[in-house]
């Protein structure tokens, strides 16, 4: 924890991008951000190590704050409206209900908005079907500035899409194990294409992460799934070298 609230005070959180890309094409679509602790050069804090501390400290908010930061300045030196080139920000429980940070956001893309169409905020399946309802005007504040949310840490793929559009939900992320998992069962196939067909009805594509081998990849692309992510198409990189 003294590593995590060293690395705050001197901003040594590091934005680390992942690309995501369409598929079957494989074309570079977005970039999901990752913030990294930095605890001496080229040695980073897992963030398996320290988010659960952060969070029970309160200091996510001040973490997820840095990585918005060093992210408008990647977004910045991108084309402005360009959809191909978004990022996915990851939005913790605690943030999304610290009513400071949220409306300084609200306040600050407001004041950019040819940066909104490129940001993309994800929110856990979990914090989503929890989340306070004194956070809905900021989601809404949101949406209608232009900017996208995105579901991820899904464990249940039995989605109530009726929450997720009132959400202003675009996409969801599913982990390739747990969606191999549903589609070896017994008429897994079948099912996984009528859930797919749904999300399309409602607007919502799929993204499909931790996809490492291309045995994996063609499983998977049995149920057209819309993007991929995942050490097969790059690992996250540093954002200077990515």
């Amino acid at each position: 924890m003294q590593l995590v609230d060293t690395a705050v005070k001197k901003d040594q959180v590091d934005l680390f991008l992942q690309p995501i890309v369409n598929l079957p094409q494989r074309k570079l679509r977005f970039y999901e951000t990752f913030s990294r602790i930095r605890i001496m050069p080229d040695a980073y804090l897992p963030a398996t190590r320290y988010i659960e501390l952060a969070m029970k400290q309160e200091m996510m908010p001040a973490i997820d704050n840095l990585l918005l930061l060093r992210g408008l300045q990647v977004v910045r030196n991108t084309a402005v409206g360009d959809y191909n080139r978004a990022f996915f920000f990851n939005i913790t429980s605690l943030t999304l209900n610290d009513p400071k940070f949220m409306g300084d956001l609200v306040e600050f893309i407001s004041q950019n908005r040819m940066l909104a169409p490129q940001l993309i905020f994800e929110l856990g399946q979990k914090d989503l079907a929890t989340m306070s309802i004194d956070a809905l005007p900021t989601l809404e504040g949101l949406s209608k500035l232009g900017c996208r949310f995105s579901m991820d840490q899904v464990r249940d793929i039995a989605f109530d899409l009726e929450y997720l559009e009132s959400r202003h939900i675009r996409f969801i992320k599913i982990d390739a194990p747990l969606l191999l998992s549903e589609l070896k069962e017994e008429g897994g196939v079948s099912r996984m294409k009528r859930m797919k067909a749904e999300l399309d009805h409602s607007g919502i594509d799929v993204i499909v992460e931790k996809i490492e081998t291309d045995r994996q990849l063609l499983d998977l692309l049995d149920v057209e799934i819309d993007y991929g992510q995942g050490y097969l198409f790059g690992k996250p990189a540093l954002h200077e070298a990515a």
